[in-house]
């Protein structure tokens, strides 16, 4: 560690502009003549397309000749693609689903044209509830398929013996709430022509503008070298902007036919409506334990509700999918069986929220754990201590084969269960107001992140990532340039990358430029998604700066007339060891580029400028974990539930900057509280969205995420460039299971227990109703 490279508490270079209103979003962009867009959408859930009748500068499916339908593949064995029209052709699969977009000099105008368009739907029934979409459908969402599951998957074991063994069996029906993502910036995109270049170029809120740049040439069916897309300052991804939309689609082809820059920017109601769902999970699980709470096995049967298409690029399997593979979390088992179905429901496309499966995953497992530790009257802390993986057994494969690379899980939930002080609020319950009852809740998670290729290629999913790259340059006056394919939306990428630049170069952070989310400059990538920038963004800059680390020092030795092994880069300098000579970086660059005569007749002809890979040793991903305890007090007469203290123990290996990964795991837990006790999109029986605006749909404000105490063990990685391990959607996986075990802790002499999130305030006052 150095005092501004891996491990300093660095301030976040890019905040500057951010708190003084600088920043550069895409409803910034004003382009002349440019024109604006907004879209008529389907009222209905499920409906046959009769007839449109619109207004001259509104168009349909009719005008987009030649566009293809976007369409996200799996390889798995048994998948479904669906096709996704850019404009609904036939028959509309959701509320909210695109049927034909209106241009005009103004929004307003744009959405008063909307309002002219006459749309005769008949109206078809609505497939609504997943169960009943896969065991009794009232109606086939894609009616080629012959049933509505995209995809089903088996984890096969052998459960008998366990069965017979088994002192303690507890079986439960668990779910989780389908929820909408909430950036505070929604999506919005510009697209103009560029006629010089016959390249289209799009500015969009985007995580991945690689991938959308792929997705953007296969629908438009022109070459990947005719799109350039660039993503401005994004506020906030969580996944949602990690997905190709059809109004991309729609605006790249209407710049083309219009000859002008066109724009759309998302409103919140469009958002809520049509768009950003995700986390819709149901859970049959049973749990097999020996009478001193060890586990012996799960049997689990579990549906995700995908919604009515697959998301491109990574389909609508990715959460069922993964839910099979991830479900024994971070504890040890001799049995698991898991049977996932991924089932289409005439709802928007789920897309992968932060944390993906793990949160609903996370949700089931540790309430289980509880419930297996009521049983047997063991404090549910022990029960995990008892089961989880011990860190002299790291690496560690576990049932289903993940490689869990490093870490001590137990003493994680011994440090939880000391701050939260359990002892103290066992005798708090025992002098408590019965009106207002005190609980404690923990939940422990293991995430993998920094998936590589042998992950992706086994999913099946058509983008599978590599080596990841940066090229960095030194320019004359010896800043650094450092250019990446993945997108830095809050996770402080203009700092953190400069601070590995700094460890390796000795370069001041402040003397680093990062260049990002621009197809046009950078080297391509997966993007930013998976808790993956860290670990494979960070390791590629490091492996560029040791190239350029190399050439500094070929030069420096020969105008020092030093070995080079006798020098060392630091504080912007090459030192000679031991004595008090140096050379600035800028002199070295100077010396290249305008001084060449000077250089040594062996010098690197590429000069002071570098492309370089990097991929992690094993590719199986690094697993960060935390346990997480909640202390809450419950109002019996009206269900309302405080969060009174809440603590985390988090492992994200080596940490770049301490500061900014608190800041990620602050953010991801007061998600996380929105998850366990407010966020929910419920739906009507005729597949009507009933949370439309902010007042229906409830986020957790100030007022509403506790104070939260961090402390961090930092277990390095065997197979990262600096240890580090991806954490950016650790904090929001565990939240609700630890909140939700409180409030069942709390509830527990009542005889009631909550399997349903979010606990609202109604749900605990109904669960108290039908006890009493």
């Amino acid at each position: 560690m150095t005092a501004k490279g891996v491990g300093a508490r660095l301030p976040r270079k890019e905040d500057r502009r951010f708190l003084l209103g600088q920043g550069e979003y895409v409803a910034n962009l004003r382009l002349p003549g440019m024109l604006e867009v907004a879209f008529e959408r389907s009222p209905k859930a499920h409906a046959r397309i009769k007839s449109i009748t619109k207004p001259a500068s509104v168009f349909t499916a009719e005008d987009l000749a030649g566009v293809r339908p976007i369409r996200a593949v799996s390889t798995v064995k048994g998948f479904k693609p669906s096709e996704q029209p850019i404009l609904a052709t036939g028959k509309v699969r959701q509320v909210g689903e695109l049927v034909a977009m209106c241009v005009a000099p103004t929004r307003a105008e744009a959405e008063d044209l909307a309002e002219r368009v006459e749309l005769d739907l008949e109206e078809l029934p609505a497939v609504v509830d997943m169960l009943q979409a896969r065991t009794n459908p009232p109606a086939l969402v894609h009616e080629e398929w012959g049933d509505n599951v995209f995809l089903e998957s088996l984890t096969d074991d052998d459960i008998s013996l366990i069965k017979q063994r088994a002192a303690v069996t507890v079986r439960r029906s668990i779910k989780t709430a389908r929820q909408h993502m909430s950036p505070m910036e929604g999506r919005g995109v510009v697209c103009e022509w560029n006629r010089r270049l016959s390249q289209l170029v799009m500015t969009t809120a985007a995580q991945m503008p690689h991938i959308n740049r792929a997705g953007l040439a296969e629908c438009l069916g022109i070459d990947q070298g005719s799109i350039r897309v660039v993503a401005p300052d994004v506020g906030g991804g969580f996944g949602y902007k990690g997905i190709l939309l059809p109004e991309e689609v729609a605006l790249a082809w209407l710049c083309r036919k219009l000859g002008r820059p066109v724009r759309w920017i998302e409103d919140r109601r469009e958002q809520l409506s049509a768009n950003a769902n995700c986390r819709e999970h149901h859970y049959d699980i049973t749990v097999y334990a020996d009478a001193k709470g060890k586990l012996l096995g799960i049997d689990c049967e579990a549906t995700v509700d995908s919604g009515a298409y697959s998301s491109y690029p990574f389909s609508a399997c990715l959460e069922g999918a993964q839910v099979s593979s991830i479900l024994p979390g971070p504890y040890k088992m001799e049995r698991f069986r898991c049977r996932t179905w991924s089932v289409a429901t005439n709802k928007p496309p789920i897309l992968p929220y932060r944390g993906v499966a793990r949160t609903g995953v996370c949700f089931a497992l540790e309430l289980m754990i509880d419930a297996v530790a009521r049983e047997l009257k063991i404090e549910p802390h022990e029960v995990r201590l008892a089961n989880l993986v011990q860190p002299g057994e790291m690496p560690y494969d576990n049932i289903t084969k993940k490689h869990f690379d490093s870490g001590d899980y137990p003493e994680s939930v011994r440090r939880a269960a000391k701050m939260i002080d359990v002892e103290s609020i066992r005798n708090e319950q025992n002098r408590q107001n019965p009106a207002r009852r005190i609980g404690v809740g923990f939940s422990i998670y293991c995430e993998q992140a920094a998936h590589g290729t042998s992950v992706y290629y086994g999913w099946g999913i058509p983008m599978v990532p590599g080596h990841e790259q940066c090229s960095a340059r030194l320019s004359p006056d010896g800043v650094l340039e450092l250019r990446i394919g993945a997108h830095s939306h809050g996770q402080g990428m203009e700092t953190t990358m400069a601070q590995v630049a700094n460890s390796v170069l000795g370069i001041d952070p402040q003397n680093v430029r990062l260049v990002h989310g621009d197809t046009g400059v950078t080297p391509y990538s997966t993007g930013t998604w998976g808790s993956r920038s860290m670990v494979m963004s960070g390791g590629a800059v490091a492996a560029a700066c040791d190239v350029i680390a190399g050439r500094v020092k070929a030069i420096a030795s020969k105008l020092m007339e030093v070995a080079s092994a006798d020098l060392v880069l630091q504080d912007g300098h090459a030192h000679v060891v031991g004595t008090d000579r140096r050379l600035s970086l800028a002199e070295v660059a100077h010396t290249w580029y305008r001084r060449p005569q000077l250089l040594p007749a062996d010098v690197d002809p590429a000069g002071l400028e570098a492309t370089a890979g990097y991929k992690a040793k094993v590719d199986t991903g690094t697993f960060s974990y935390a346990c997480h305890a909640a202390k809450v007090a419950v109002d019996t007469e009206t269900g309302q539930v405080e969060i009174l203290d809440y603590v985390i123990v988090e492992d994200g290996g080596v940490l770049v900057n301490p500061m900014i990964a608190d800041g990620q795991v602050f953010g991801g837990t007061a998600q996380g509280v929105g998850t366990a006790l407010y966020e929910e999109m419920p739906y009507d029986g005729q597949g009507q969205p009933l949370a439309t605006t902010l007042a229906d749909y409830l986020l957790p404000s100030a007022t509403e995420v506790p104070s939260i105490r961090i402390d961090h063990l930092e277990t390095p990685s065997p197979y990262t460039r600096f240890g580090q391990k991806g954490i950016g959607e650790g904090g929001a996986i565990a939240p609700p299971a630890a909140i939700a075990n409180a409030v069942n802790d709390a509830l527990a002499p009542l005889g009631v227990e909550i399997t349903e999130s979010p606990l609202t305030p109604r749900r605990i006052v109904e669960a108290l109703m039908r006890r009493s």
